[in-house]
């Protein structure tokens, strides 16, 4: 939904991790945004824990949610969107 400033209003609840990958695949920003809200501090630990630094973790984790909605197309529906935005932190972190 777009607000009257053309800004994403979104006011449907954060549902099930499966039900926002579909949704997300299908543009839906607001699904995004649940995603970005229900794992970024998780994923800030996993990439610090990679990084060792609370700078390079914050951008590793940045990197990661910019590289899911990149490639929002081709997520597999069928792994959990933990271990998968786990898994391109690790595919990211070792590119560089």
């Amino acid at each position: 939904m777009v607000g009257g400033s053309g800004q994403y209003m979104c006011v449907e609840t954060c549902s099930s991790d499966e039900a926002l990958v579909i949704a997300l695949k299908n543009d839906n920003v607001c699904a995004f945004r649940c995603l970005i809200g229900k794992h970024q501090d998780a994923l800030y630990r996993v990439a610090s824990m990679m990084t060792g630094d609370r700078i390079a973790a914050m951008e590793l984790s940045t990197d990661v949610f910019a590289m899911v909605w990149a490639k929002r197309k081709e997520i597999p529906e069928w792994i959990p969107f933990r271990y998968y935005a786990r898994h391109l932190a690790h595919r990211l972190n070792a590119s560089k």
